[in-house]
């Protein structure tokens, strides 16, 4: 057996003469030109002279694209840097320039001699005829060839009944029919991978074998598309294959509390994130605190009340007499009023609040906090959305374990529920309002392309078209009932649910600022009137102050008079000499009784002016406390108020991707199809060209098996993420940012990263990527694997072609299955061959090649090639050329009995071992 040439870098080439063999060179060139045949060179014997000589070059680019050229021999082998070289010469019988010699062939094996250093040359000889063709001469074969003689029969299968082709009767058909054994023989169908005559082997001596080829082609480019279109089709939400045994599904019977629910848990979780923390007024801790307490600081605060009483005295006096001085010069020098306060009067309130407002972050500050701390809420916001459509457990929540969202599992063991589409969780940007608004309704409304979560967008928009209403634009009033009829079509997703949360959340917060505005005026502008010392205290004062000047006074008198009496010599005044002449027991009482009502009055003052003053200060700290909570509230709204304004924008950003990405999680699909060349001519039966028109339920089925595989728990990882992080390599290619911290960035209006990613993914450009190529080519390959058993329902049944027509074709056995049935028309083969067996097929030669259209996943190309067993000459029927008629003085001398004995020609008679007639053996 020869050894087998790599197809792929071999070149075939074809030689021969004769107007047969040009019609079949044209004819090839037809189907080259067509995309039906690839590969191969022909070369003209009479105009072949060496190695420069031009030939014919045919073949079809890597886009399908044919390309017939005329050059050099040795330019093309050059070129095509040629390895192995599969020699095919037509030899035509029948026609007087149809033959070629070996001698003939002699510059051609030198040309290639020349060009070629110690190639791989397979030689076949192929010769064609029809029924009754004339022969002069021996069979052109040719030693040291595989010599094969092409039947000249057609049939639609080896099980079929043949029809010969008749030399006399020959038409175009024929030229057909030399031309698919030529391409099938010789592996020139596109699509084939090797020749089957390769595995031939040369015959011995002048033997040939007759071969016949059928070939089909079935284009399946339509079942491709529906095929595929199928199995990627998310219009309707895969019911995932849960990894749980067991646990089936379903889809949710409510969708519009399914998505309502999971936005209150999502906004639930993360609603401190949102909102920042309150603050609460203080209490007075002696409502609540216990008597041992309470006494313990009545005691502290009496003794430093006792013990600073006379500082106290001599501060408040020094102060007094200095503000007395201050008066009385200014009321002297100045006059009344005339006071200037320079840099103006700030009270102690606004100066702690503009020292607090330099202490405060600054708003870009806050704005870049936020937007970090929130990232995590909306990494969990798209890891929710995708839950709720694969039901896989992922991060949804303020912790960094995996969980479900609620509405998906509500129960450990009940059902497993997911929306019914991408629309009622995150709406894609098709869903968007305001694409195709009128062009005048633009120019003065503005452009459209509203989100339905997009709830301040829409209320905005709708402001403007309500603007317009009376405008004299009669687009304008079209337009609002299709944006209110849009609003309520779309008003039940989750990313609307949550949209709402949002603006909600403002709201309420925007209220709440405006009243702590308020409160915090009346605080400020609060003057309680609340004196500082009560009217026991100044009581106990008032009295003190006059036993003690009452005391101070009498003493003084009575020390005066003493002294007045001893230096002036001048009687003593009767009280106080009564008072000298009272006992020192007496003195001691009345002084010492006049003195303890003085303690007791400065302790009972000391007394009510220390419960004066825990008094005040308590009321004091209610409306300091107060105040002071109602400012922290206001700096926590604003914040919160700032982190809501940056999360809204991120909202949008990650709403518009993700939604994008749920809409079409494989891109947009493309249904590349090369139109099949269908020949007008009319075929031979044993050529097919059909195109596969399976019913729907063999295409649904099929496409479920795989979608059975492609939609598990948790795909939307692998085309979601997947998708952002290919449009991350596109919008920042030159940063190095992961898709989680892609979350924790500025969002819709800014220059974050989140931003231009959402631009990417929304772009036309990416939306029309196909990224189920890697899956469908797995798919493919899983077809091709898999074809023969997928072929009784997804290749049939068939439309053929027959003189450019398109019918439906009739059952047909597997070419596969009867590679080894049948045999070749009777009427080729002589007397002798029918006895020598040459119309029997020779099964280890019969091949069945099976090949993939290389533009067509699901379509097939078929050869069959039958071989017979060696044949000589002698088996074919040729019609001989006519000889002269015996005369009848022949025939009269011809012997009548075997014991017939001529006695003029003894000797002849003698030397003959048995009598033949002329002409024996011949027809």
């Amino acid at each position: 057996m020869n050894q087998q040439l790599d197809h792929d870098s071999a070149l075939t080439v074809f030689v021969g003469r004769g107007c047969l063999s040009h019609g079949i060179r044209q004819t090839l060139e037809d189907f080259t030109a067509t995309g039906l045949t690839r590969d191969l060179a022909w070369v003209d014997t009479d105009t072949f002279s060496s190695s420069s000589s031009e030939i014919t070059y045919l073949c079809l680019g890597e886009d399908g694209t044919p390309q017939i050229t005329r050059e050099p021999f040795n330019a093309l082998v050059a070129r095509l840097n040629v390895s192995g070289l599969h020699l095919g010469v037509i030899n035509v019988v029948g026609v007087s320039d149809g033959t070629i010699s070996s001698d003939e062939l002699q510059e051609l094996l030198e040309a290639i001699d020349s060009v070629l250093t110690g190639p791989r040359i397979e030689r076949t000889n192929l010769i064609i005829s029809a029924v009754e063709a004339p022969l002069e001469g021996d069979l052109p074969t040719l030693r040291g060839y595989t010599n094969l003689f092409l039947a000249p029969e057609d049939s639609p299968g080896p099980e079929s009944a043949t029809v010969p082709f008749h030399f006399d009767a020959l038409d175009n058909r024929f030229t057909l029919h030399c031309v698919a054994g030529i391409a099938s023989l010789f592996g020139l169908w596109e699509g084939s991978r090797s020749a089957p005559v390769a595995r031939l082997e040369p015959g011995s001596g002048g033997s040939f074998r007759l071969v016949r080829a059928y070939y089909r082609r079935i284009d399946g480019q339509e079942v491709q598309a529906r095929l595929k279109a199928r199995i990627f089709d998310t219009t309707r939400n895969p019911l995932p294959r849960l990894n749980r045994p067991g646990q089936s599904p379903q889809y949710t019977e409510d969708p519009v509390a399914f998505a309502q629910n999971a936005a209150e848990d999502l906004l639930t979780e993360f609603n401190r994130r949102l909102e920042g923390h309150r603050s609460e007024v203080l209490a007075d801790k002696t409502r609540y605190t216990t008597s041992s307490s309470a006494a313990g600081e009545f005691l502290r605060a009496w003794g430093r009340g006792m013990v600073s009483t006379p500082a106290r005295f001599f501060r408040e006096l020094s102060g007094e007499t200095r503000s007395f001085v201050d008066d009385t010069v200014q009321s002297t020098l100045y006059g009344e009023g005339s006071r200037t306060h320079v840099g103006g009067y700030r009270e102690t309130t606004d100066g702690e609040l503009m020292e607090q407002t330099k202490r405060a972050p600054r708003p870009e500050t806050l704005r870049l906090e936020a937007t970090r701390e929130l990232g995590w809420m909306w990494t969990a916001y798209a890891n929710t959305a995708m839950s709720l459509l694969d039901a896989s457990p992922r991060h949804i929540t303020d912790s960094s374990e995996a969980s479900y969202p609620g509405v998906v599992r509500e129960h450990a063991e009940g059902e497993v529920r997911v929306a019914r589409s991408s629309a009622d969780v995150i709406p894609g940007p098709d869903a968007s309002f305001g694409r195709d608004l009128p062009v005048e309704v633009k120019s003065t409304v503005g452009g459209g392309d509203i989100a339905p979560y997009d709830l301040l967008g829409v209320a905005d928009y709708e402001r403007r078209l309500s603007d317009q209403r009376h405008g004299g634009q009669r687009e304008v009033g079209r337009v609002i009932g299709d944006f209110k009829q849009w609003q309520e079509e779309n008003s039940e997703s989750f990313a609307y649910f949550v949209g709402r949360g949002l603006v909600e959340r403002k709201t309420r917060l925007e209220k709440q600022r405006d009243a702590l505005d308020r409160q915090i005026a009346e605080l400020e502008n609060h003057h309680a009137e609340v004196e500082e010392t009560g009217a026991a205290a100044g009581a106990a004062r008032w009295f003190g102050w006059v036993f003690m000047s009452s005391l101070v006074v009498f003493t003084g008198l009575w020390g005066w008079a003493n002294l007045r009496t001893t230096l002036l010599d001048e009687p003593l005044w009767g009280w106080a000499a009564n008072l000298n002449a009272a006992s020192a027991s007496a003195k001691g009482w009345m002084f010492g009784v006049w003195a303890g009502l003085w303690i007791l009055c400065w302790v009972l003052q000391v007394v009510f002016e220390t419960r004066d003053e825990i008094r005040f200060r308590h009321r004091r700290r209610d409306v300091v406390g107060e105040l002071e909570a109602a400012r922290a509230d206001l700096r926590e709204v604003d914040r919160a108020l700032l982190r809501l304004g940056v999360g809204y924008r991120q909202f949008l950003s990650t709403s518009r991707m993700i939604g994008a990405l749920l809409a079409e999680p494989f891109g947009r699909i493309r249904h590349l199809r090369v139109d099949s060349t269908i020949p007008v001519n009319t075929m031979p039966d044993s050529v097919v060209f059909a195109e596969a028109t399976p019913g729907s339920g063999a295409v649904d089925a099929l496409a479920d098996r795989f979608r059975r595989d492609l939609y598990r728990e948790g795909w939307l990882d692998d085309y979601v993420m997947g998708g952002l992080k290919e449009a991350l390599t596109l919008s920042d290619a030159h940063h190095r940012i992961a898709v989680n911290e892609v979350f924790s960035t500025s969002g819709s209006g800014t220059e974050g990263a989140l931003a231009r990613l959402a631009t990417t993914v929304t772009g036309e450009s990416f939306r029309a990527r196909d990224r189920a190529k890697e899956k469908w080519r797995a798919i493919t390959e899983e077809l091709r694997d898999n074809s023969r058993h997928n072929d009784a329902d997804i290749l049939s049944p068939l439309q053929i072609y027959r003189a450019g027509k398109r019918e439906t074709a009739s059952p047909r056995l597997q070419l596969d299955e009867v590679r080894t049935v049948g045999a070749f028309n009777g009427e080729i083969a002589t007397e002798k061959g029918r006895v020598d067996g040459v119309l029997d097929l020779d099964p280890r030669y019969c091949t069945y090649h099976r090949n993939s259209n290389t533009f067509d996943a699901i379509g097939v190309s078929e050869v069959l090639v039958q071989v017979g067993g060696p044949a000589f000459q002698g088996d074919v029927a040729f019609r001989r050329p006519e000889r002269p008629a015996l005369s009848a003085d022949i025939l009269r001398a011809m012997p009548v009995s075997e014991d017939f004995q001529s006695p003029e020609r003894p000797a002849m008679l003698t030397q003959q071992t048995r009598p033949e007639l002329p002409g024996t053996g011949e027809f």
